[in-house]
This record gives structure tokens, sequence and C-alpha cells, in this order.
């Protein structure tokens, strides 16, 4: 099952994400703004304004550090945004012990429609991950997502076993998992290593792949612990 796009209310979702404050230190001054010379700006294309930029750098090759250096600070600032997930984690908990689920014949009338909702929640979580997103982002997304397949483990009734079903058995969870796994880069794995957290991040994901194993489902999400899982060349020892 391919992955869908995140529905259209959860990218509007208020929740989605939330900005890690920038430092003062770190925020450019504020330059003088001169009307004439904006509007002199304005009226240039982009394709146009870039030329001037190359004469300025021509005629001041100083300007080469301005420009690169403003460019970094816009990509730390954007790479420095953290999303959290946890909404939909608990969006498919409610979608599987909704009380209306009791109901034989109202379980019946939801279980197809629980399926695609669970699906969206999943796919949600992993298109909005990259491996340009921050690591907060990354280990947020993996944490939402073992927490995903762990409801979908112990689900139990005409939901939860339709649920179990079709998306147990399809290649959809893992390859989501697999897909966040690999965004982290080995710089993330170090830093996690490092900090201590890695050790708790791959227990956990190791608890779920025992959880489904046990009710045979999820098959290849082993290959998530091994995407995740590194030999250190320098000391033999295995980092996150």
């Amino acid at each position: 099952m391919d992955l869908p796009p995140p529905p259209h209310h959860y990218q509007q979702s208020p929740y989605t994400s939330m900005r890690v404050d920038t430092p003062l230190s770190e925020i450019p001054p504020a330059i003088n703004s001169d009307p004439s010379l904006d509007a002199a700006l304005d009226s240039f294309t982009a394709s146009e304004l870039r030329q001037l930029l190359r004469l300025a750098v021509k005629k001041d090759p100083s300007f080469v550090s301005d420009i690169t250096s403003a460019h970094v600070h816009k990509a730390s600032h954007t790479t420095s945004k953290a999303t959290n997930f946890v909404h939909y984690s608990n969006s498919v908990w409610h979608t599987l012990n909704a009380k209306q689920h009791l109901d034989p014949n109202k379980a019946r009338q939801h279980a197809e429609k629980a399926v695609h909702s669970v699906a969206s929640d999943i796919a949600a979580v992993a298109t909005q991950t990259s491996r340009e997103s921050s690591l907060i982002t990354k280990r947020n997304a993996l944490e939402t997502l073992r927490k995903i397949g762990r409801s979908i483990c112990l689900a139990s009734g005409v939901v939860g076993d339709r649920v179990k079903e079709v998306l147990g058995l399809d290649r959809m969870f893992v390859d989501a998992v697999v897909r966040v796994a690999a965004s982290f880069t080995e710089d993330d794995r170090r830093t996690l290593w490092a900090g201590g957290s890695g050790t708790e991040v791959v227990k956990r994901l190791e608890q779920l792949d025992e959880l489904r194993s046990c009710y045979r489902i999820f098959n290849g999400f082993d290959m998530v612990l091994k995407s995740l899982k590194r030999e250190d060349e320098l000391n033999g020892s295995v980092y996150c």
C-alpha cells in the first residue's frame, strides 16, 4: 500500500509543529529600510536581482561571506523546527477503542473506515519526516509510529481484528517506519548514542518487534532495527 499524502485537516492542524526558540544572539540585526531602495529592489525580478548580486560580489568579494552566512542562518533556522506527532497516535488509539465499536453492528460499519483512518495517520507521520528534519522531529516520528504499532497489536474486537488483518499483513506500516528510520543521518545516530537515548530508542523498538511477532504481523519489522543499528568502525561498538 503506497503512502498517501497527509489529510488536509492535519496539514492545517495547529498541532502539526512547534518551533524551537532561536536565541536572541543568533538573530541577525535589522537593517534600516530605505524607501527608495526598497522600491527599486521591488521592481526587479528574481533573476535580475541575482544578476545584480553577482555584479556586487564581483566589485566587493566580501559580499560572498555575507550571503553565505545568511544562507546558513536561514537553513539552520528551518531545520530547528520540531514536529510533534502525538495527536496521530492518539487518533489511532481513539479509532481502535471508540465506544461505538462495542456495538457489533456499528463495529462492522466502522471497521473499514477505521482501516483507512489508521492508514492515513501512519502515512501522515512518515510523509512529514525527512533527512532534513530536526533530530527531535525524527525521534518524535519514530516514537509515534511505535505507539501506533503497539495499539494495532493490542487492538481487539471487530474493528481491531480488521485493522490487524489489513494493515498488519500489509507493508505500509513497516515501510513507514523504515522510511523514518532511514531519515536518521550518521550524525543523528552518533548524537543519540552519545547522549544515551539511542539505547532507549532501540529497546522500545525491540519490545514492539517482540509484540508484533506474537501476533504474526508487520513482517519485515526487523529491518527497522537493522537500519538504525550501525557498527562503529573506530571501536567496534554498536550505535544507533
